[in-house]
């Protein structure tokens, strides 16, 4: 019966040192259950492969028109966009810009803004109460993307990698937003590494 007691308590140690072996471990594999949490909650286009869209390179920063995404993508592995248009929910865009705000400056300066505006004043006066944030948008014609989540005219994150594929399309919960502080702290570890 003692035998047995220390078998169970020695079990039970092991259990425990591999469990939070293996959750301090990887962002990966803490990235790829965050996504699928996400995805299980919200019915989005999820690209694993990616859609191809060469002529995203060539899209060009509001205020400098001659800095394009491809220059930017020589110096970072991808960009994160996040992407939303002035006929979209004010309040879920304000809680996005916030999240990003409120993250250290060296994340949310690879944070980029994929943006529709009719009204460039509206615009500026939205970008205004967040520092440096108009430095990182790039202005775009409403049917530049044509995937299904641009159809649901709301907000959304996705990725672009130096091929042009954009991949990792998802939706932020305005009432979690620590999903989209994951997101984004991890794409910044990623672009990081070597």
């Amino acid at each position: 019966m003692m035998m047995k007691k220390i078998f169970i308590i020695l079990l039970i140690i092991l259990l425990s040192a591999c469990y939070e072996n293996n959750k301090n471990n990887d962002d990966v594999y803490y990235y790829k259950h965050f996504m699928e949490r996400m995805l299980e909650n919200r019915e989005v286009e999820y690209l694993s492969n990616g859609w191809y869209c060469p002529e995203i390179k060539n899209i060009t920063l509001l205020i400098n028109d001659t800095l394009t995404l491809e220059k930017i993508l020589q110096k970072e592995k991808e960009a994160v966009f996040f992407r939303f248009s002035d006929s979209e929910c004010i309040d879920c865009i304000d809680a996005e810009l916030q999240t990003i705000n409120n993250m250290e400056i060296s994340e949310r300066n690879h944070v980029y803004f994929l943006v529709s505006y009719s009204n460039m004043r509206n615009l500026k006066i939205n970008l205004d109460k967040y520092k440096g944030f108009i430095n990182r948008v790039f202005l775009v014609d409403n049917r530049f993307l044509d995937i299904k989540v641009e159809k649901l005219n709301i907000p959304y994150y996705f990725k672009v990698n130096r091929n042009y594929f954009i991949y990792n399309v998802f939706i932020p919960f305005k009432s979690d937003p620590e999903f989209s502080k994951v997101f984004l702290q991890i794409k910044a570890k990623i672009n990081r590494l070597p």
